[in-house]
């Protein structure tokens, strides 16, 4: 699944929202029975019991992540800067 540039994204358990800077891939595996959703811009996985819900998932975990990352920004390791970097290249907080 492609996810579009501009995409407006709410994470409903944070009341927080992210807008995607630039697109990127999730790819959308069956593993045993549930799918796994991944992609090339963070370590991050989630699964689900459809491939929507996945992804889903998934994209509501990247913007935990971010909020983490941001929250944490001035105790992070130069491995977990690398990674908040790299992720703020595709979304950001707003």
């Amino acid at each position: 699944m492609r996810v579009a540039n501009n995409l407006f994204i709410s994470h409903p358990r944070l009341i927080r929202s992210v807008i995607v800077l630039c697109f990127f891939q999730i790819k959308i595996k069956l593993v045993q029975e549930e799918f796994v959703a991944t992609s090339s811009i963070s370590d991050v996985y989630e699964t689900g019991e459809t491939p929507a819900l996945a992804t889903l998932n998934y994209l509501y975990s990247l913007i935990d992540e971010l909020v983490w990352y941001q929250r944490n920004k001035e105790s992070l390791s130069e491995p977990m800067l690398r990674d908040f970097n790299q992720l703020q290249l595709y979304m950001s907080l707003v």
